[in-house]
Order: C-alpha cells, then sequence, then structure tokens
C-alpha cells in the first residue's frame, strides 16, 4: 500500500544569483526553511482504473459517483490524493497560503524543485500533482484531474500530509499556476469553474461537451493565476480556453500574472503563446513580464545549467504577485518594484504593455 514519503532534494548544483539593487527582496531565497514531501496516490490497481474512467466519462457528462456505490472510505479519501502530489513547505509551525503548480507536457513536478523551494521560502506551501505519465491525455481528462486535485485539496487541506504546526490558509483562495500546458490547464480550470458558477454553460459548443464539470458546480475561490510561458495547442483538444463572445475575455474574474518566454521557439507558437493568455484575462487585474533572453525550458532545475536567475525570477514575480493581491492583507509594495524597475531582476525583464499593468499603487 502506498505511503505518504519524506523526500529530501538534492542540494541545488547551480550558485545563487547576486543580490538585486534595493527594492524588493522576493529575487533572494526567503528566510523560511523548507521541506518537501512526496504523497502518493492510492496503489491499489482498481482505484487508480476507477479514477482513469471516472475522468473519462466525466468528458461527456457522466457522473461516475452515480454508478456504482461509495468503494472508498472517507479516510482513504482523505489520505490519498487522486494523483500523486508533491508537497513543498516550511518546516516552521505557522499558517501559509497555498500555491498549486500544473506541470508542462510530460514533464515530471520535481524537474521544478528549485521554483518551487524558492517560493517555500518565502512562507508558501507549494503542491504539485503529476496528472499524467509520459503521453498526455486529451485535455478534458487533464482538466478533470486538475479539478479534482484542487477539489480535494480545498475539501481536506492536506491534513495529515504536512508537520504538526504547519497548516495551510486558503483565507485569500487558492492560488493557480502552471508551466506550458500546465499553464494552460490552469488558466482553463479558472475558466471552466467561472462558467459554470455564473451559468454560462453554454458559451460554446466545445466548451460545454469538453470541459464538464466533474462532481462540483461550485466556484473556486482563487486569489490569484499565474502563467508560466502557457501553451494552448489543437493537438489533444488543448485549445485556448472559450472566451466571452461579448467581452472577448475569460470568464473569471481573477487576477492574472503571465511570464513568457523570448526564445520559446515552437513550444510555445505565437498563435497561442504567453501573449494570447495576457490578451483575454480580463484588465486591470492583469500583469504581463517577458524574459528575451530564455527559453520555454529554462525554468526547470538547471535549465541553464548552473544559473538560478530563471526560476528565481519567475519564483520572484509569483511572491509579489500573490503579496499584491492577497484578500487578507494586501501589499504592492513588491510588484511595484518590479514593475517600475523591471532590472531588479536576475534575468533580464520587460514588461510588453506598461499602459496595462495591474497592482501599481
Amino acid at each position: 500500500m502506498a505511503q505518504a514519503e519524506q523526500s529530501s532534494m538534492p542540494e541545488a548544483s547551480w550558485s545563487s544569483p547576486p543580490a538585486p539593487p534595493t527594492g524588493t527582496t522576493v529575487f533572494n531565497w526567503g528566510s523560511y526553511c523548507f521541506d518537501t514531501c512526496l504523497v502518493q496516490k492510492s496503489g491499489l490497481l482498481f482505484l487508480s482504473c476507477f479514477g482513469f474512467f471516472k475522468s473519462i466519462l466525466s468528458c461527456f457528462g457522466i457522473d461516475f459517483n452515480c454508478l456504482i456505490p461509495n468503494n472508498c472510505s472517507e479516510e482513504r479519501e482523505k489520505k490519498y490524493p487522486p494523483k500523486e502530489i508533491l508537497i513543498v513547505h516550511p518546516i516552521k509551525s505557522g499558517t501559509y497560503p497555498v500555491l498549486l503548480f500544473f506541470p508542462g507536457t510530460s514533464l515530471v513536478n520535481s524537474f521544478y524543485s528549485q521554483l518551487f523551494k524558492h517560493i517555500s521560502s518565502h512562507g508558501f506551501i507549494v503542491v504539485s500533482p503529476q496528472l499524467y505519465g509520459l503521453i498526455p491525455p486529451p485535455a478534458c481528462v487533464e482538466l478533470n484531474s486538475a479539478e479534482s486535485v484542487a477539489d480535494w485539496l480545498l475539501k481536506y487541506g492536506l491534513d495529515g500530509h504536512l508537520p504538526g504546526g504547519v497548516k495551510p490558509d486558503f483565507s485569500s483562495g487558492l492560488a493557480l499556476a502552471g508551466h506550458s500546458r500546465g499553464g494552460r490547464t490552469a488558466f482553463a480550470l479558472a475558466d471552466k469553474r467561472a462558467a459554470y458558477s455564473a451559468k454560462n454553460d453554454a458559451a460554446s459548443g466545445i466548451h460545454s461537451r469538453l470541459l464538464t464539470k466533474s462532481g462540483s458546480s461550485d466556484a473556486l475561490n482563487l486569489s490569484v493565476l499565474i502563467g508560466v510561458d502557457p501553451v494552448a495547442a489543437c493537438m489533444c483538444c488543448a485549445s485556448m480556453p472559450v472566451v466571452n463572445p461579448e467581452t472577448d475575455f475569460f470568464e473569471f474574474d481573477v487576477p492574472v500574472a503571465v511570464i513568457g518566454s523570448g526564445l520559446g521557439g515552437d513550444c510555445a507558437p505565437k498563435s497561442g503563446n504567453y501573449a494570447q493568455f495576457f490578451k483575454r484575462s480580463k484588465p486591470p487585474k492583469r500583469v504581463e513580464f517577458l524574459a528575451p533572453q530564455y527559453g520555454h525550458m529554462d525554468v526547470l532545475d538547471d535549465n541553464p545549467a548552473g544559473d538560478g536567475s530563471c526560476f528565481s525570477t519567475v519564483g520572484g514575480i509569483a511572491v509579489a504577485f500573490f503579496r499584491a493581491y492577497n484578500k487578507t492583507s494586501p501589499d504592492t509594495a513588491d510588484l511595484d518594484a518590479i514593475v517600475n524597475n523591471p532590472g531588479l531582476a536576475p534575468a533580464e525583464l520587460v514588461i510588453p504593455n506598461p499602459d496595462q499593468v495591474a497592482g501599481q499603487s
């Protein structure tokens, strides 16, 4: 039977980037020590198959829970997440906001360990599910898996999976993020739940057929949405999430930060790249960043080798953006500092649309 496993990540092989000029400390390592935990999904084959077929049927509007008796006790459901998850969390007792991060196409969640550690060192719990293996499933299956993890996380709050005294704080909502196709999944999840909450199921045939809710009709309480070079492509139905035909914006009203790469190439074609996601996000709570000298995969561990500038830049932006839109105690100082002086970031950073920037005082 699968057990929650404590794991220690290897020490970073890169040298820490030089301290940025005065203005913000989010690009440096934070003051919180952190640890990692790998929580496996159920090791029982029939339960794994159950979850897979449940996701498939949910694409066609069929609620599998109504067809069979409850085979999972509450305790088992609480112990085993729908998908294997990697958790990076502060060690010190306290309550911390939670960031749910979806990896890119066929990438392992541990490939982002340095990014997760950077964010966690500033007082965050980072949760990253392994939604699938090597071969990507249809986008509707991936989306339903992402939704089930989000619902599980909000329902049980990682109870039993964190050290004593360390607790998640959802008072400002759940922060969503993702890289590449995972970024598209994060946007699609926010858009899907917002659409159902607003009773806009019939926005389009594709929307109502492929983005069918999997057991919950409530809008997710989201704090921010962060896309790390998000990509939408027609392959496997992973197209751009549907926009409101009257406004050309996504349905959800969540602050959005989009971070693009200038050297994305074929991995991030212009027809469905970061700029398209920014364009469809509702103003004024949106901001777009571009790292012109970095590629689509440079946010991963050791890309480029021996240089932490890319993941520390992305991690710093994530921390600053959440702080700016923290519902309980918003603080725009870090985001304002970055927007007013992108040179603070370890990586070269530009603001493609400075007249459409959110968060400035």
